[in-house]
């Protein structure tokens, strides 16, 4: 079986199919040195134990995001960056599995260098792993000139 081609690093160097540059390595753990740890993000053991309710409440078994599948951690809907408001507003929590967080933190709220997204998934209307159905795609309110007039709705 023939193997995969070399890549093209960012950096400009080939690199083996599956294998990381050093470049990327030396990038990971620079990330890694400077980011805090999760009791230094505000996640204490009050955390732990109110997180663990929350998730023992009927309503809280399943992910929010629609996958069916059973919760495993409380996610914040607008992320909290240290506000402990924010933080312990459980109007701000939601169950979800630790796939569905992954994506929906990196998709919203700029994790794998993606941007950071104004709310957090909370802008979107809807749950981080929704996909809208079909049928709200094309929903859009229609702009049209009210009674001939050069205003517009």
């Amino acid at each position: 079986m023939p193997n995969a081609p070399d890549r093209l690093c960012s950096c400009g160097k080939r690199v083996r199919y599956g294998c990381l540059c050093a470049c990327q390595v030396a990038r990971r753990q620079a990330a890694e040195e400077k980011r805090l740890t999760p009791r230094q993000r505000g996640y204490s053991k009050k955390w732990d134990v109110e997180a663990k309710a929350f998730l023992s409440l009927p309503v809280n078994r399943l992910c929010a995001c629609g996958c069916g599948r059973a919760s495993q951690m409380v996610d914040h809907k607008i992320p909290h960056r240290g506000n402990p408001q924010l933080m312990w507003d459980r109007s701000n929590w939601q169950p979800m599995t630790t796939a569905c967080h992954s994506r929906k933190t990196a998709k919203h709220d700029g994790g794998f260098g993606n941007p950071k997204r104004e709310g957090g998934s909370r802008a979107l209307g809807r749950f981080a792993g929704d996909r809208a159905p079909q049928s709200e795609k094309n929903n859009a309110e229609k702009i049209r000139p009210i009674d001939g007039d050069s205003l517009w709705r």
